[in-house]
């Protein structure tokens, strides 16, 4: 529907149900991130989502040295998430796996890593934050119904 043509994409079940999906593809340097929710008895329905500048180190970093203790952090997480890093729209210090999200159109982060390129010796530090706020709540269970406002 956005005429784009992916580059990477990964869709999954959300959690505990095979009813609402989380999608993922990158296109031209961004992550989309949309929900689908597939009833058992109704059509598929897409529910566009969020997008996020994809993390690249050497465009982002470039000046930071290969050898430090920040890069080796970042290479770690870049492993776990598979390569679907995102630089948080609001914090540009912090590095976001794309993959979760308390909502599933949603880009924001149920963990990240807090990066001070400043201090390239330093580690990176682990931050989860999940939302479990009554308005997300409410949102998941509307995408679940198929039934969003």
């Amino acid at each position: 529907q956005r005429a784009h043509s992916k580059e990477r994409l990964l869709v999954r079940p959300t959690l505990a149900n095979l009813v609402l999906w989380r999608s993922i593809y990158e296109h031209e340097g961004r992550l989309y991130v949309d929900a689908i929710h597939v009833g058992f008895f109704s059509a598929p329905h897409w529910y566009p989502g969020e997008s996020i500048e994809k993390f690249v180190l050497e465009h982002d970093l470039g000046a930071l040295p290969t050898s430090s203790v920040l890069a080796t952090d970042i290479e770690r997480f870049r492993l776990f998430s598979a390569g679907w890093l995102g630089i948080h729209p609001a914090q540009p210090d912090v590095l976001v796996d794309v993959r979760y999200s308390s909502l599933p159109n949603s880009v924001a982060p149920m963990w990240a890593i807090k990066i001070d390129p400043a201090r390239p010796w330093d580690h990176a530090s682990y931050t989860v934050s999940r939302d479990s706020s009554s308005e997300t709540r409410k949102k998941f269970l509307e995408l679940l119904m198929g039934t969003p406002q």
